[in-house]
């Protein structure tokens, strides 16, 4: 089964992000974790939306580049992302990096709402 999700970047705290599709292990503990582990820079998050939409998240640009399905990202609003088309494909997760950091939002799309992005720390993670 699938859990799906959506990798964001965000330039200069604005609302205007640039992002991708994940269709695999889009929880914490895979995304997330691969996330923080493996492109926690942001030239690194950068390369990794400029592949487009992928199949699953890899621990390496190349192995990921396999998974792409050869999409251009997604750039739109993150606060109508959030409130509209994420219930619309059923995202569970919500990745961004902003100021050089991972940041995670669950999202309960049958109810509608989101929580608040949370930072992706190691101490995070290990609490998982």
């Amino acid at each position: 089964m699938a859990t799906r999700c959506y990798i964001f970047t965000s330039k200069d705290n604005a609302d205007r992000v640039k992002g991708i599709y994940c269709h695999h292990d889009g929880y914490v503990d895979g995304v997330g974790k691969t996330l923080k582990e493996h492109y926690d820079c942001d030239t690194l998050a950068y390369w990794l939306i400029e592949l487009g939409n992928i199949s699953a998240l890899r621990k390496s640009i190349e192995q990921t580049k396999e998974e792409a399905y050869e999409e251009e990202a997604l750039e739109c609003s993150l606060t109508k992302f959030l409130e509209k088309e994420s219930k619309e494909y059923f995202i569970e997760y919500v990745y961004l990096r902003k100021n050089g950091k991972w940041f995670v939002a669950k999202l309960d799309f049958k109810n509608k709402q989101y929580t608040p992005f949370k930072e992706i720390t190691k101490a995070y993670l290990d609490s998982l």
